[in-house]
């Protein structure tokens, strides 16, 4: 059995005598906040507490030991931050005056019915299994499983901010089956979206952090807004009277979905109740089926009665199963008004005793053509045919790809053909190729970046120490650039101001320097002037192939500012040949392949050193290419979905690490290079 002493308290592994934890980073010292309760405190002599994954208005959650079952789990302690503070020599939480005593034990009792409700769910695959819940420092704890994995919100980060309707539905599914499950109990959610669905490393779904006991403290203390999530948020759930019940969660669900599909969240409750300008996914260029767009649009419907009133029935709807009518939600027996709780081991109330129904909205008519059949679960759902007013689907930045497309071709046609020797045929091609690649700059500039790229860490015009730069041939896979000038025409002396002889005696403008080139591109860069930044480095390749600044500092331009993995390759590729280094933009894991907890810095590598530079100097190394390992992609299933990566180096230490934007077809480009 492990001994606690050895544990790192920041991520529950076996660390060595350093200071500082070799596997995530983390220091022990003094707690953050005099609120959190030191590391290695123990509660009720089975669980060790370590570092604060996180601390919201209403509760600290800490990652923790089990010491009986010798594994990490999760520990949440109720402490309300308008109601109570932390005495530190013994640790116990107190209200913080006579007043606020009542609202923070009445919150305390509804924490731990709550806890004691959602042990009843410890065997549903779909939901966070809370396993115990204890008193201890004048206040309570609910203990919960560890789970390994990222939430639906980070792994929409790594999508690019959203997905497609496939992704959504698998794993938006389990989780309104879950809550199908305890809408049947009696218990409603109230708090979903995508940082509060998880997704396991082996592609489980976990519903966690339910709120009524929050959201009943919330409406008792008058801080409803600092517990709502605009855009997430039924008006049901701003109007303390309003009759709340499945349909509340189902509108919380959709908005969920919305997002995910589209990359927005929906304008606020409050607002559209006034004005609803919600736009339709398809007109956003979703590709969906429109009995997915209808279901979606319906259960984001703003008065309760005009959505699904149940799980089932919004499950119903996103399959294409339609109906004549569906009835408009009613009050059930087992939801209170403005009581977001009730204890499973009361009995349900009889019928008489619920809130007054609301008054049925009018049946839904069925058009009397057949609804189209649902999409296969295995492909993509093709979107309806849009009408003349929908914007049209396919983005600009596909018309600037295919202009690439055919830039490389006619470059590539005319190097096979011509073998580099100029003609007056070329001549045409080579001002027809420069005609569209001012087309294509102009449409470049008008897509926004994905990234606004800053000045190439490179050093402009110097090889790396102790490095010579060696001089291949050209290479035909060269991104566009202007043609090098031949080294078999002479060039004037100094006398004659740069200016070299022709073939007719005319003379020709001065040609910038290699060096007056970078220095232009990274100025440009600075200025965030993108196109003139890469023109430059591509200008300045052309002039001197051998150095490989200008190649490296293209390939960060072409990757931070445009997207455009394949002249990334290109271009990193051959500043790697040249003995240069090339660099990317990555996040450090401190959280044992969570990649919640990060630190954010700069991956660079040569075929002769590697390094990471932590932005706040933390957790930075530098190596030799014999001290560091093959790099690997991690073992857990996720790296497929993820694209995280290991760099292990010869002393043990493993630094995982994960590209900051695309990050599964930047992490494949960089095991590419590397390895």
């Amino acid at each position: 059995m492990i001994d606690p002493i050895k544990l790192c308290m920041g991520c529950m592994e076996e660390r060595s005598s350093e200071p500082v934890c070799q596997r995530c980073g983390y220091k022990e010292g003094d707690p953050e906040s005099p609120l959190h309760l030191r590391c290695r405190t123990e509660l009720h002599g089975q669980y060790v507490a370590g570092r604060v994954l996180g601390h919201s208005d209403y509760a600290v959650t800490y990652l923790a030991w089990d010491l009986n079952l010798a594994r990490k789990t999760i520990v949440k302690e109720y402490l309300p931050r308008a109601l109570a503070t932390r005495m530190q020599a013994s640790l116990e939480v107190i209200p913080t005056s006579p007043e606020t005593r009542k609202d923070f034990e009445w919150g305390l009792e509804r924490f731990l019915d709550e806890a004691l409700s959602l042990t009843r769910f410890q065997n549903h695959p779909a939901i966070i299994s809370v396993v115990n819940f204890l008193r201890a420092n004048g206040t309570a704890y609910m203990v919960s499983e560890y789970l390994e994995g990222a939430t639906f919100e980070r792994f929409l980060e790594v999508q690019g901010g959203r997905t497609n309707i496939d992704n959504v539905l698998l794993i938006m599914n389990p989780v309104l089956e879950a809550l199908g499950a305890v809408h049947q109990a009696g218990i409603l959610h109230r708090d979903i979206h995508p940082e509060n669905v998880f997704i396991t490393r082996s592609k489980q779904m976990k519903l966690m952090n339910f709120a009524g006991a929050r959201y009943a403290l919330a409406l008792r203390t008058n801080n409803l807004l600092a517990f709502l999530k605009d855009g997430f948020a039924p008006f049901d759930l701003y109007d303390p009277k309003a009759n709340q019940g499945p349909w509340t969660d189902v509108y919380l669900c959709a908005a969920t979905m919305y997002r995910a599909l589209t990359g927005r969240i929906p304008p606020p409750a409050s607002e559209r109740r006034r004005l609803d300008e919600i736009v339709s996914l398809i007109e956003m260029n979703v590709a969906i089926s429109t009995p997915q767009q209808q279901a979606i649009l319906k259960a984001l419907a703003v008065r309760p009665e005009d959505r699904f009133p149940n799980m089932q029935a919004f499950q119903e709807g996103l399959a294409g199963i339609a109906t004549t009518q569906v009835p408009a939600p009613v009050a059930q027996p087992q939801f209170r008004e403005s009581v977001p709780f009730r204890d499973l081991s009361e009995p349900a109330r009889p019928v008489s005793q619920t809130p007054k129904p609301i008054p049925a909205a009018t049946p839904t008519k069925v058009p009397t053509a057949a609804p189209a059949p649902p999409a296969p679960r295995t492909a993509l759902p093709q979107p309806a045919p849009p009408s003349t007013t929908t914007k049209p689907a396919v983005p600009i930045w596909v018309y600037a790809a295919l202009a690439g497309v055919l830039i490389a071709g006619i470059g590539v046609a005319g190097y096979l053909i011509w073998g580099g020797k100029p003609s007056q045929q070329q001549a045409q091609e080579e001002a027809r190729r420069k005609q569209m690649e001012e087309e294509q700059r102009k449409k470049r500039e008008s897509s926004p970046p994905i990234e606004t790229a800053t000045i190439p860490p490179a050093d402009p015009g110097q090889n790396p120490p102790g490095q010579t730069a060696a001089t291949p041939a050209p290479s035909p896979t060269s991104p566009p650039q202007q043609a090098a000038q031949p080294k078999s025409q002479p060039v004037a002396s100094a006398a004659g101001k740069g200016r070299r002889k022709g073939t007719k005696g005319e003379s020709a403008p001065k040609q910038d320097s290699y060096e007056d080139l970078m220095g232009a591109g990274h100025t440009a860069a600075r200025n965030r002037e993108n196109q003139a930044a890469l023109d430059n480095y591509l200008k300045a390749a052309s002039i001197d192939d051998s150095r490989p600044q200008a190649f490296a500092s293209a390939g960060w331009m072409y990757l931070y500012s445009f997207g455009d993995l394949p002249n990334v390759l290109t271009n990193y590729r051959r500043a790697l040949q040249l003995g240069g280094m090339v660099h990317f933009r990555v996040q450090h894991d401190h959280g044992n392949l969570t990649f919640e907890q990060t630190c954010s810095g700069d991956f660079g590598f040569s075929r002769d050193r590697v390094n990471y530079t932590d932005d706040r100097g933390a957790h930075s190394f530098t190596a030799t290419r014999d001290q560091v390992q093959p790099l690997q992609q991690n073992r857990a299933s996720t790296n497929q979905l993820f694209g995280d990566f290991r760099v292990r180096l010869a002393d043990g230490r493993t630094f995982n690490l994960i590209s900051i934007t695309k990050p599964k077809p930047i992490g494949d480009l960089i095991l590419q290079l590397f390895n």
